[in-house]
This record gives C-alpha cells, sequence and structure tokens, in this order.
C-alpha cells in the first residue's frame, strides 16, 4: 500500500503545479487576444494617391498632383512584398472581473476602451512612422527634383535650352539628387528640427545648385542666379508644406508626425480638442514628471471620441458581455482548483486518489470557443468560398476574399495554457489511475480479508 501511496503522492503533486500553472496564466496573459495584420501593397498606394491626385487636380490645391512616383519608388517605401500593419485588441482576466462590481459599469467600459485604445495606437504609431520614414526619402527626391527643375526653368526663360538635357549635361545625375535628398531627410528628422531650418535646407541646396550651373560653362546657364524673390517664394512653400508637420512654434517632432496628423484629424471631426480631451490631460499630468507628448494627447482623445458614442444601454450591453465572460473564466478557473482542493483533502486519506476528468473535459472550454472555433471558420472562408458564397452571396463573396487577401486574422488565449495543461493529465491519467484502481481494489478486498496486502491486488 506504500507504494502505490507513494506513487500518488508524486503523481499528485505533479497535478497541483499543473493546476497552479494554468491559473496563473489567466492573470499573466490576455484571456483572449485578436490580431488583424493588414498588407499595404505597392498596387494599392499607387491607386490610392492616383485617386487623391486625380480627385483635385495639379497644383497648389493638391500636392499630390505633381507626385509623380515610379515603380520602384513604392517599391522602396513598401517593399515589394508590402508593408504590414498590425493591431491587437485584448480582453484582460482582471477587466473581465471589474465588471462584477455594481454601480461602476461606466467606468469599468471606459477603463477597457481605453486600455485597448492605448494598445493600439502603442503598435499603430511607431509602425506608421517607420512607413512615413520609408517614404519620407522618396517623397522628398521627388520634392527636389521638382524644386530643381521649377527654378531652372525659371533660368531658361528666353532661351531655347530644354532644362533636363543641359542639367544632365551639367552633371545632375541621380546620385548627386540622392545625395541632396539625404540632407533633406537629414534637417526633417534632426533633433532640434524647425520648419524654417529645413525649409532653409530646402534654399541652400538649390543655392548649390545654381553654383553648380554656372561652374558648368554651359552657355545657357551663364548668369544664372537665384534671386532672393525666388528664395522667399521657396521657403513659403516649403513651411506651407510642413505646416501639417509642426506645432504651433514651428517645431518638427519626426517621430510623432502619425500621432499629430491623426490628432489633428480627430479634432477637425469633433470640431476642435473634445471638452473631455481637454479634462482627461491634468490626469495624464499627474501621472507622468514628464512633458505629455502628442502620442499620450492622441490617446486620450481617442479614447473620448469613443466613449462619446457609448450611451447607457451600449454601457448595459457591454458590461453584460463582461460578466458572461467572467462566469466562464470563473467556471473554468474553477475545474482547475477543485483538483487542488480534493488532493489536499484527501492528502491524509489511505487512498489520496482523484479523479482527472472535469478540467480534461472542460477545462480548455474557452480555448475550444475564443480560439479554435473561429480560426476553423475563417479556415472554411479562405478554403471554401464557394459555399460561403452560396449562402452570403457571390458578390459579397467576392468583396470578403478580396478584403482577406490583405487581411488576416489570428485568435489567441490564456487558455492556450489549459490546453496543454489538460493534454498533459490526459497522459498523466494512464500513469495516475494504475496505483489509484490498486487501492480501490484494495479497500474492497480488505472488507473481506483485513490482513491482506498491496501484494494480494490483482
Amino acid at each position: 500500500m506504500m507504494k502505490s501511496r507513494i506513487k500518488l503522492f508524486i503523481y499528485n503533486a505533479v497535478v497541483v503545479l499543473i493546476c497552479l500553472g494554468v491559473l496563473i496564466s489567466f492573470f499573466v496573459a490576455p484571456f483572449w487576444q485578436v490580431k488583424a495584420k493588414y498588407t499595404v501593397t505597392p498596387e494599392m498606394l499607387k491607386e490610392t494617391i492616383d485617386k487623391a491626385a486625380g480627385g483635385g487636380g495639379e497644383g497648389e490645391d493638391n500636392p499630390l498632383g505633381n507626385l509623380q512616383l515610379t515603380d520602384e519608388d513604392y517599391d522602396k517605401v513598401l517593399g515589394t512584398e508590402g508593408f504590414k500593419v498590425s493591431l491587437s485588441l485584448k480582453l484582460e482576466t482582471m477587466d473581465m472581473f471589474s465588471s462584477l462590481a455594481f454601480g461602476k459599469e461606466t467606468e469599468t467600459v471606459e477603463n477597457l476602451l481605453t486600455a485597448n485604445v492605448n494598445g493600439v495606437v502603442a503598435e499603430l504609431v511607431p509602425r506608421l512612422n517607420t512607413l512615413v520614414k520609408n517614404a519620407m526619402p522618396v517623397i522628398s527626391k521627388v520634392v527636389i527634383n521638382q524644386a530643381i527643375n521649377d527654378q531652372v526653368e525659371k533660368a531658361l526663360e528666353g532661351t531655347d535650352g530644354n532644362a533636363k538635357e543641359l542639367m544632365e549635361q551639367a552633371g545632375f545625375t541621380n546620385e548627386y539628387i540622392d545625395s541632396e535628398t539625404s540632407k533633406l531627410v537629414d534637417a526633417i528628422y534632426a533633433d532640434d528640427a524647425t520648419v524654417d531650418s529645413v525649409a532653409e535646407t530646402v534654399v541652400e541646396t538649390l543655392e548649390d545648385v545654381f553654383t553648380k550651373l554656372q561652374e558648368s560653362e554651359i552657355e545657357q546657364f551663364a548668369g544664372a542666379v537665384l534671386t532672393e524673390e525666388s528664395k522667399e517664394e521657396i521657403r513659403g512653400q516649403v513651411k506651407e508644406a510642413l505646416s501639417v508637420m509642426a506645432d504651433n512654434e514651428g517645431n518638427i517632432v519626426a517621430d510623432e508626425l502619425v500621432a499629430d496628423l491623426i490628432l489633428r484629424s480627430l479634432q477637425q471631426i469633433n470640431g476642435g480638442e473634445t471638452e473631455s480631451g481637454k479634462a482627461r490631460l491634468p490626469v495624464l499630468l499627474a501621472e507622468s514628471s514628464e512633458e505629455i507628448g502628442t502620442t499620450e494627447r492622441l490617446k486620450a482623445e481617442l479614447s473620448e471620441m469613443l466613449m462619446g458614442y457609448v450611451n447607457d444601454s451600449t454601457v448595459s450591453s457591454m458590461v453584460l458581455a463582461m460578466r458572461i465572460v467572467s462566469g466562464l473564466i470563473l467556471f473554468t478557473m474553477f475545474t482547475w482548483a477543485y483538483l487542488i482542493l480534493k488532493i489536499l483533502v484527501k492528502l491524509l486519506c489511505k487512498n489520496p486518489g482523484i479523479k482527472l476528468a472535469l478540467p480534461i473535459w472542460l477545462g480548455w472550454l474557452p480555448f475550444l470557443l475564443l480560439v479554435l472555433f473561429p480560426q476553423i471558420l475563417l479556415l472554411i472562408v479562405n478554403t471554401s468560398p464557394g459555399f460561403l458564397g452560396s449562402i452570403i452571396g457571390e458578390q459579397a463573396m467576392a468583396t470578403l476574399t478580396q478584403q482577406l487577401s490583405v487581411l488576416s486574422i489570428g485568435f489567441s488565449s490564456c487558455t492556450i495554457v489549459a490546453l496543454i495543461g489538460a493534454v498533459a493529465l490526459f497522459v498523466l491519467f494512464f500513469f495516475y489511475r494504475r496505483p489509484r484502481n490498486k487501492l480501490k481494489k484494495l479497500k474492497k478486498l480488505r472488507r473481506i480479508y483485513p490482513n491482506a496486502t498491496e501484494a494480494d491486488v490483482r
């Protein structure tokens, strides 16, 4: 009997460790996470720019009208396989449990939305900043080329020279333009960059161009000079173009560019910074000793904008859903905690063996509902378009297929640990049942033969 009990004590210790690992996982990883990955392809960006450029015509009313990019430029910005942007939405266990506190329903929903907004902004903004940084050399090259061509054509007015051909003769190669482009990009991304400093960089570039033109000894460029009037015109154009990148003092923070553009768009939609967004800023200042940046302001503004769409009915529905999820979490955790409780209760019993079936069958139910089923559904959509098309219609299926070609959705959950734990218990069960059943048989045998031992069990 002692031998089987020792085995069961060891197995029970393993069971307790597995159960504790599963229970702890609920608090160290998101209960449920949906991750969407969208691929921006060169073709999509080209189509977007073409539409934007064609929508307002060329000229001052539409800066994209003169933006002529080659296929190579698009590849430089996005890569040949496209540029991937990821977004995640998370449900944390403690966020779900907070819904069980009555009287704090609105606060619960606000905390959930704020946490997910902060996560989305923290993921999206750095990625889009990378995209802007990839695009900046390409766009700067186009801008520099355009500025040079405009000023050279002005200098050639009254002559019969072709600007492009004469510039090539003067040594204006792609390598030269690339070097000048690098200066402009460096000026934009400098720590102390301002609208004025970038404008001066463009003016200095053009001054260098005209110096190079005069030194080329080409007849048509003799006496070519960049006038003060032209310089002021260039400064004005650059400052106007960079106004979307600068704050009220004219400072450019390139790493905050995307956040600033999104924030300005939101404020235009809302007719200015929301009162609730302004009210949120003192809270942010109290939480941090550092100056609040544009990204933090964006988080506050976006959170408050979303809360503006949430009414009492929405709050009630969201809290009800959160409480249902909380019930699912509590039931799942109970299936694992129950084994620990039973082991403790039977610790001093002659047969400390327990049944392992409850978590094996039900302990990974959330993984089945929140991860496995959605993944199977997406697999059906991707592999059997005809079947789904017969349900939702061919046109809707064609649109869905087109979107899914550049969009991938994945689901994850901390309950994958529960699934692994259930598999581990299932494997352990085949070793566990032998000493447990042996002690059960011994107990029955001793009712007939009180002096029976473990060796007598067959």
